[in-house]
């Protein structure tokens, strides 16, 4: 799924460029392993005898703890903008784990001093995969699934508001110049800006547009390779513009090329539709 919005007020506008050295990170305590991993977590119960109906040791059955409800934020931003916090940026901690800390692009390093204890389906995940706690945290949320970044100033009132919201926080850490890459210090691991790829996927959809008619099928693959090397061009100069300014990994498709011949006619890849897509 997706959400398109609107950002009325460029003063809500939050993006990496406002973040300092010295910001506080607050994480969000999560309800659990949300929708992340569970090509794993399917793995795991294929592995037990009861399956998913095995019970953990706080009495939960395995499969009832993969399915708790994934905490949702809108609301609890908009109060903490309406409050006037002062939010430098947002990361949610999904796939990648703990990795999608460093998700700006900037060059800081985020040192995490405390974390919360992982609810009882991650301890049970880790031991019947047999992971480390550098691959679980790099993995899964780890019961932190949300990361806010702001003045230490802000610390304080930010996490009232997220108690009123009904949400538990922990002023976790902060960031400092340097070197791109996260330091749990608790776990003693640390994640180097390498090991999170980011992609952005370019679809390239030519669609059809106008007929046009030729004497000659001659003149066919002239126009076919002249509408393809049109297209290769814009598509080019968008990528390349794109990755100055994000700086993320690019992988380039191109589909739905149509091309319909009869009575040498054919629609031109006119026009070209782009699609901008984050995985």
């Amino acid at each position: 799924g997706s959400a398109i919005g609107i950002i009325t007020s460029k003063n809500n506008l939050v993006i990496s460029k406002n973040l300092k050295s010295n910001d506080r990170i607050i994480l969000l305590k999560s309800n659990g392993v949300n929708a992340n991993g569970i090509s794993l977590t399917r793995a795991v119960a294929k592995k037990l005898p009861k399956g998913y109906a095995t019970k953990l040791s706080d009495g939960i059955m395995y499969g009832d703890a993969l399915l708790t409800k994934t905490n949702i934020y809108a609301k609890l931003i908009q109060d903490l903008l309406e409050a006037n916090i002062n939010i430098h940026y947002l990361s949610n901690i999904t796939g990648h784990g703990l990795r999608k800390i460093m998700r700006a692009k900037e060059d800081f390093t985020y040192m995490i001093e405390k974390i919360v204890e992982p609810q009882e389906v991650f301890n049970f995940i880790q031991k019947h995969a047999g992971l480390s706690d550098e691959e679980m945290y790099g993995t899964y949320n780890m019961g932190m699934d949300y990361a806010i970044f702001l003045s230490e100033k802000d610390v304080k009132k930010a996490q009232e508001i997220i108690t009123k919201n009904g949400f538990e926080s922990l002023n976790a850490g902060y960031i400092k110049k340097g070197e791109r890459q996260v330091v749990i210090e608790p776990k003693k691991v640390v994640f180097k800006s390498d090991t999170l790829n980011l992609r952005w996927v370019f679809y390239f959809r030519l669609s059809t547009s106008v007929p046009i008619s030729f004497k000659s099928a001659s003149t066919l693959p002239i126009l076919i390779s002249f509408g393809l090397s049109v297209t290769v061009v814009v598509g080019v100069i968008v990528i390349s513009f794109f990755i100055a300014t994000v700086g993320d990994t690019v992988v380039v498709v191109f589909g739905d090329v149509l091309f319909l011949l009869a009575d040498i006619k054919i629609y031109p890849p006119n026009p070209t539709t782009i699609i901008i897509k984050r995985i």
